[in-house]
């Protein structure tokens, strides 16, 4: 399913490829310091955690 479907879909908003793509260069590029600042700080610490369990969803989606 194409992003714009979804999100007219979900949300009610109508949005060209065109502007899809300038909207996510725009958050990769306010992102780039940010994710690298990141990556630095998690290098630098003396233990990384990732907690790996599954979450249990019962039927009715809850």
């Amino acid at each position: 399913m194409p992003i714009q479907c979804l999100l007219q879909g979900a949300f009610g908003v109508r949005i060209s490829r065109g502007r899809l793509s300038s909207s996510v260069q725009k958050a990769a590029e306010a992102l780039a310091e940010p994710y690298v600042e990141i990556g630095q700080e998690v290098r630098s610490t003396s233990a990384v955690h990732a907690d790996e369990r599954s979450w249990r969803v019962e039927k009715n989606g809850t």
